[in-house]
């Protein structure tokens, strides 16, 4: 696989997100900060909403370009012969899934709209 890019915005939840599981794979990676905001921003034209993380890489000789943390972490622990990030079982794989989005939807409430 050649080098990844990963488009990001530091303060973003999933882009950390994003940033930690590419660390704890190993994969080795470039980080490109933007703002999403921002008129020129190149994540306006990778991916339809708009938003962080955007990851981009060639897979098996192909490009490809993961748009959001569920494409990025999902590739990442599609792509480990063992559970990389979510536990073996279905049953806690999907208690994982619950609470990931119970909290995602908390910190977006709570944390990121009063800090941006």
């Amino acid at each position: 696989m050649s080098a990844c890019v990963l488009y990001h915005f530091a303060f973003d939840p999933g882009s950390r997100a994003a940033r930690l599981a590419l660390g704890e794979a190993r994969l080795d990676f470039t980080e490109t900060p933007v703002r999403p905001w921002e008129e020129g921003c190149p994540v306006a034209t990778l991916n339809p909403s708009g938003m962080p993380p955007v990851l981009q890489l060639s897979d098996a000789g192909r490009p490809l370009t993961l748009c959001e943390p569920a494409a990025i972490l999902g590739w990442l622990e599609e792509r480990t012969p063992e559970p990389f990030l979510l536990p073996a079982d279905p049953a806690e794989r999907a208690e994982v899934r619950r609470l990931l989005t119970w909290f995602e939807r908390r910190f977006t409430d709570e944390v990121n709209a009063v800090l941006l």
